[in-house]
């Protein structure tokens, strides 16, 4: 916006990069064109989110951080490589001893958490940094208490 560009249509959240389904239509055939010599498990990976990205840079053996996998209808409709998604599906929910023992790292010993399948729910402010911490260092997605209610608000309006 700094820069005279118009936004993206379709909604439009500050901080998050969504790309409407046109668009990634406009990608993905331009991709196919692009590639249509080459056979499709030898094409790149097209992907949406940065941390998948970072995910498969490292050679498929550690799932998204960001937990991106809980929706893939929605987070994975480009070209991720079928490892990958192996990877992210099977991901593990870390234990409370590991989670505490973070929490206690950035002073947030005995802070409430929820602990679930698609997230940790931390029941504090956490800074974007204590945030970053956390989800890099537990592979899982984590979120305050207000941002997990956000999310299942939106999920539940669309």
């Amino acid at each position: 916006m700094s820069y005279g560009l118009p936004l993206p249509s379709g909604s439009f959240t500050p901080g998050k990069k969504l790309l409407t389904g046109a668009t990634e239509k406009r990608i993905m055939t331009a991709f196919d064109e692009v590639y249509a010599d080459v056979p499709a498990n030898e094409r790149p990976a097209v992907l949406k989110s940065s941390s998948c990205g970072r995910s498969v840079e490292r050679g498929s053996h550690i799932p998204d951080y960001n937990g991106h996998y809980d929706l893939p209808q929605t987070n994975c409709r480009l070209r991720c490589p079928t490892a990958q998604h192996d990877v992210c599906a099977a991901s593990q929910t870390p234990d409370e001893e590991t989670v505490r023992q973070l929490l206690a790292r950035i002073d947030r010993e005995g802070t409430p958490v929820d602990i679930t399948t698609s997230t940790i729910v931390v029941h504090a402010d956490l800074s974007p940094f204590e945030r970053m911490f956390l989800r890099q260092n537990l592979l899982h997605p984590v979120h305050t208490a207000r941002q997990a209610a956000d999310l299942v608000a939106e999920r539940l309006s669309a």
